[in-house]
C-alpha cells in the first residue's frame, strides 16, 4: 500500500536532511572550527613559531639573555629618570 513509501518520503528522509545539515554547519562548521579543533590548530601552529627559536646553540641563548637584560634595564633607567 505504498506506506512505507510514504512515510521514508515525508518523514524519514526531511529529518536526516536537516541532521546533516546540523552536522554540516553546526558541528564541523561552528563548533570544531572556534572549538576543540580551532584550539587546537592554533596551539599547533604556535608551537611550531616556537620550535623555530629553539636552535639549541649556546650562544643563541646567550644572545638573547643579553637583549632581555638591556631591555630591563633601560626600562628601569625609564622608571627612575621621570621621579
Amino acid at each position: 500500500f505504498w506506506f512505507d513509501e510514504i512515510y521514508e518520503f515525508l518523514l524519514c528522509v526531511p529529518i536526516k536532511k536537516f541532521g546533516q545539515l546540523l552536522w554540516k554547519k553546526g558541528d564541523v562548521g561552528f563548533i570544531d572550527r572556534f572549538g576543540p579543533d580551532g584550539v587546537a590548530y592554533l596551539f599547533k601552529q604556535l608551537a611550531t613559531k616556537i620550535k623555530s627559536l629553539q636552535t639549541g646553540y649556546v650562544y643563541h641563548y646567550a644572545f638573547a639573555m643579553f637583549i632581555g637584560l638591556i631591555l630591563l634595564f633601560s626600562w628601569q633607567l625609564l622608571l627612575l629618570t621621570r621621579n
